[in-house]
């Protein structure tokens, strides 16, 4: 719901709805500066030579990226918010409310002009290459919640959410690989390149002498430090030994977190199935505690088979069980309604019986081969086949007399056999409550004439009787 007044003197404009799709779309976009500053920012600062020969395009990148940052400062005082379920479009109350949050002091952190030590210190200086885009690094931190924002609706919103997971959690790894490796590498610079076997090689050794190579043996190195492989040189001084060990427990509590994310992936998929499809153990445990034949028992192991392989659902009714009824009824009614479009008899009924009749409907799946009924079965059920093929047969169950394919039905004189089943009842019905009502009427008719009889005996003893002194008695008329 969204909300069609507001305070007096209230400005509306433009106004984004937290939950809507431009909204969503804007912090996909405003992902890639956040990725930027997280990789590239962090790289430029450890390697100089990155710095210096490609300065334009890092001016350009840089100040592409402020003009986002100031464009999402803008977003920020034209996105609304939800107050007992209603947007608020005041543009005076969103104000007031961003003004009042923490965000807003991170945001007018971000925006200070430090770019100003360019014009003092100049464009390569260190100082310069390090502190004047640290409001990059500021506006960084603050958007740690929108992109969580971001990747959890974009969680729900995409068809593959495991696939998503492991990929966010790969670019977390990636990222702080990236960071060790940006952060030996400064150290070895300080240290001095090639003073021992545990720093970076200087540029005297073969191929050193690139950015590339210096960027791969930095972020090699910090690999196996992080994964904790131990296939590192020999640190030779405290430093060296201060920043292996953290970066073993750093590699540890990486790897906690990971196997802890992929238990959780895994344990969500298989909560997945098990609503998804029946447990197929504790079937097949059943059918061998009761001694059922190996014909059987293949024939249901085939179906189960059949359903994972193709990926059916039996039970869609307690999957969507936690839907509303009418968001789970219209989830029915995407699903079913083109399949029974499809069907001849219902290509001219209207919209609402079409969806009445959705709703009613429940999905069965046969495995290839199996029988749904057989000559002489009792028919209870009207079949529209969605997918696949159906085969008439013969007894010999080999010559077929005709195939049914998608769109067609069958079954539709139970559904007649049902009808007169129920006329039949109904008029066995109104038989008996015929026969109770003349039962009735023949009580009420001898009630009335017995209460005649009466009547007229009391007026004959009325008659017989002496008139007292001084009444007088009426002529009968």
């Amino acid at each position: 719901r969204e909300s069609t007044s507001a305070p007096p003197g209230a400005v509306h404009a433009w106004i984004l709805d937290p939950a809507g799709e431009a909204y969503y779309w804007w912090l996909n976009l405003m992902v890639v500066p956040i990725m930027y500053n997280w990789i590239i920012l962090v790289c430029r600062a450890c390697f100089v030579e990155l710095q210096e020969h490609y300065l334009v395009l890092w001016l350009v990148l840089d100040y592409a990226c402020d003009l986002l940052y100031l464009l999402d400062v803008t977003a920020r005082f034209h996105t609304g918010f939800r107050e007992d379920g209603i947007l608020v479009r005041a543009r005076g109350r969103i104000a007031q409310r961003y003004a009042r949050s923490r965000q807003a002091l991170w945001d007018a952190a971000s925006v200070l002009p430090t770019d100003l030590l360019y014009v003092r210190l100049g464009l390569g200086a260190p100082a310069v290459r390090r502190y004047a885009r640290s409001r990059q690094a500021l506006w960084d931190a603050a958007s740690v919640l929108p992109t969580d924002l971001l990747y959890d609706r974009t969680e729900t919103r995409t068809g593959h959410p495991h696939t998503f997971r492991i990929a966010k959690l790969m670019l977390y790894v990636f990222v702080t690989i990236h960071w060790n490796a940006c952060a030996y590498f400064t150290l070895s610079e300080f240290l001095g390149r090639g003073s021992d076997t545990w720093v970076c090689p200087d540029a005297a050794q073969p191929g050193f002498d690139r950015l590339r190579r210096q960027y791969l043996y930095s972020f090699y190195f910090s690999t196996l430090v992080l994964t904790t492989v131990g296939d590192t040189p020999e640190p030779q001084r405290p430093v060296e030994m201060l920043f292996m060990a953290a970066g073993f427990l750093l590699g540890i509590m990486g790897f906690a977190t990971i196997m802890g994310s992929i238990g959780s992936v895994i344990s969500t998929m298989r909560s997945a199935d098990a609503a998804f499809y029946p447990n197929y153990d504790l079937v097949k445990h059943y059918l061998r505690l009761h001694r059922v034949g190996r014909r059987l028992e293949r024939r249901v192991g085939r179906w189960h088979q059949h359903l994972r392989l193709e990926k059916k659902l039996t039970h869609e009714g307690r999957i969507l069980q936690h839907l509303p009824e009418r968001l789970r009824a219209e989830v029915a009614v995407s699903v079913h309604l083109a399949t029974l479009r499809k069907v001849q008899l219902f290509q001219s009924c209207e919209r609402s019986l079409l969806e009445e009749l959705v709703l009613r409907l429940q999905p069965q799946v046969y495995s290839p081969g199996e029988y749904v009924c057989r000559k002489g079965d009792i028919g209870r059920e009207m079949y529209f086949i969605r997918e696949g093929r159906l085969a008439v047969v013969a007894d010999d169950g080999i010559t077929q007399y005709a195939v049914l394919g998608e769109g067609l039905y069958f079954g539709e004189i139970s559904l007649i056999n049902i009808k007169e089943a129920r006329t039949q009842a109904l008029e066995t019905a109104l038989d008996a409550l015929q026969t109770k009502v003349a039962r009735l009427l023949a009580e009420l008719e001898s009630s009335a004439f017995k209460i005649a009889l009466r009547l007229e005996r009391l007026e004959w003893q009325n008659r017989d009787r002496p008139t007292p002194p001084g009444a007088h008695n009426l002529p009968d008329p």
